[in-house]
């Protein structure tokens, strides 16, 4: 009887399962991910852009991080847990408590000492790391967490996708040369893709830009749907990715955008200038930020801000751009810098005579476009671009934090070196706003089963019947089974039959088992597959079987 007692308080209920709906979802919430999660009872606003994650998310946020745990030790990661608080000192050695701009939090201590709510640890970790590092011996070192992190953004929104508080897993990683340093960031890319195919969600690697983080290599994990912030351009016929803001591509031969006939002139005369040629499907942009600069470009092309670098949103373009270099021209600068995009069709031109002296750099500073050719050798395939969430980032950093704080070695040939870092983030949280994002339909949400909250959900008629007595039956034979070992919910609520069921959908668990009036004790389950909404009549084994293929070979 203790053992029957003990049994049936392990079951989960739905009633108690604390996971309050919401028939109606705030009108601020215009994401999807973000409606479904506040009605499902996931998640539940704090303040603008902090949210409680209930008990359901957190079980799915859970499989996610078992999943990460067990890929990271793959690789030979180490965890372990940096403090949130982290002194202003150690981002003022790296320089990046000027740069941070306004979404760094940033406090004060009653002594008067700085400090911030990390977004991200480069600083702490290299202190860590460069107060114990002594040989080369030593290294690698991958050393991660799993912890909150903090941005004020300015405009929080779609819930979890975007907030001033989130979940990550950041890895960082320390070796001996830049050899091994890229070693470890193909063998850590690898343990991504294996992260995000286990569970069970579509993602694109792209290359991409490092941005504030800094180093020369970077890589973005996108999964692509319309709600996303990012554009990715992606080959029809080859594996080439990259963010918008740094894909290249070959755009087709001519232009056929209109230019103001103020443009034309100043591009004729600036290129005259230059001694480069004449362009007469030319655009033009004018930035002073650091000593003047003409950009031309292709008047049907964007600029991409990144590949412009220092330039980035500070430039006009047009007839603005036209009239500052007209001046530049007339000699009111010692010399003005011309970069070229490369698709700009030049035709021949000689030099002109006169101040200012003209220094010319040409480059890939456009934006591509759907329908640009590959440039990838051998490569026929044309580009399309779409939109995508970012769900993870790796850096290749160099020495870019190791050497303004001091995380050297000694060497092998006995030589002092500078760790060579990377680094290597994933969203968990966002992950959950993601999936949901991606997997839902009118009825509701419809997890990926490898992260689902719970993998099935037993429903029944009457809660005073025989029905609900052959519904505890079912459920303590199916959780003494590897696969459904507390995996399992049993609603035997007052509510009726077809509430339970729309419940059951709106949680989106991915099967669903039915016992009804003609159900017979020992007889083929009723189930119901929420990703392919068909239904099922099984045995106990071939339930364990599609939920074990759900689980390790899960559809995308």
């Amino acid at each position: 009887q203790e053992l029957m007692a003990a049994r049936v308080r392990a079951r989960t209920l739905a009633a108690s399962l604390f996971a309050p709906l919401l028939k109606e979802v705030p009108h601020e919430a215009t994401a999807v991910s973000h409606q479904l999660m506040l009605r499902a009872g996931l998640i539940r606003q704090s303040s603008a852009g902090v949210y409680s994650l209930l008990p359901l998310a957190v079980r799915s946020f859970d499989k996610i991080c078992a999943i990460i745990n067990e890929e990271m030790a793959s690789v030979g990661a180490q965890r372990l847990a940096l403090p949130c608080l982290t002194t202003a000192k150690l981002w003022q050695q790296t320089g990046r408590w000027d740069k941070a701009g306004e979404e760094l939090i940033r406090l004060r201590d009653r002594r008067g000492a700085d400090f911030c709510l990390g977004p991200t640890h480069e600083e702490a970790i290299t202190d860590l790391v460069a107060s114990s590092l002594t040989s080369h011996r030593q290294l690698p070192w991958l050393l991660y967490q799993l912890d909150r992190k903090f941005r004020d953004e300015a405009r929080p929104r779609s819930g979890l996708l975007r907030g001033r508080e989130f979940w990550m897993k950041d890895l960082y990683t320390f070796d001996v040369s830049l050899d091994r340093a890229r070693e470890t960031y193909t063998a850590v890319c690898g343990a991504y893709d294996r992260i995000f195919s286990r569970m069970g969600l579509p993602f694109i690697k792209a290359e991409a830009d490092t941005g504030n983080i800094g180093g020369d290599v970077s890589h973005e994990y996108h999964i692509p749907i319309a709600a996303g912030d990012d554009d990715i351009a992606t080959c029809s016929t080859c594996s080439y990715a990259a963010n918008l803001e740094k894909a290249k591509g070959i755009p087709p031969a001519a232009s056929s955008a209109p230019v103001p006939d103020e443009v034309k002139s100043t591009v004729a005369a600036l290129l005259a200038r230059a001694g480069i040629g004449s362009a007469a499907d030319a655009a033009l942009a004018f930035s002073d930020a650091q000593g003047p600069t003409a950009v031309v470009f292709r008047a049907d092309r964007t600029l991409a801000p990144v590949k412009l670098g220092w330039l980035a949103g500070s430039w006009v373009e047009g007839a603005a751009a036209a009239l500052a270099i007209d001046g530049a021209l007339a000699g009111t600068a010692d010399s003005l810098q011309v970069r070229v995009d490369k698709s700009v069709a030049l035709g021949g031109a000689q030099p002109a005579a006169g101040r200012p002296a003209v220094t010319t750099e040409f480059g890939d500073y456009c934006q591509v476009q759907p329908g640009d050719g590959c440039m990838c050798p051998g490569c026929t395939g044309t580009l399309s671009v779409q939109r995508g969430v970012e769900l993870g980032h790796a850096f290749l950093l160099g020495t870019r934090y190791s050497k303004p704080m001091g995380a050297q070695f000694v060497g092998e040939d006995g030589v002092q070196r500078y760790a060579e870092m990377g680094c290597y983030g994933i969203g968990v949280s966002r992950i959950l706003a993601a999936a949901v994002e991606l997997c839902h339909d009118a009825r509701g949400i419809a997890w990926p089963a490898p992260i689902a909250p719970l993998r099935a959900c037993i429903v029944t008629g009457r809660p005073a019947s025989n029905e609900a007595a052959m519904a505890e039956a079912i459920y303590d034979e199916l959780d003494g089974t590897p696969e459904l070992r507390g995996e399992l919910v049993l609603d035997t609520s007052d509510r009726s039959l077809g509430e339970k069921m729309k419940r059951s959908e709106l949680l989106g668990f991915p099967f669903m088992i039915v016992v009804g009036s003609r159900h017979v004790p020992g007889g083929l389950l009723e189930v119901h597959d929420r990703r392919t909404l068909q239904k099922h009549q099984w045995t106990v084994v071939q339930l364990r079987e599609a939920v074990q293929a759900a689980v390790h070979t899960p559809r995308m």
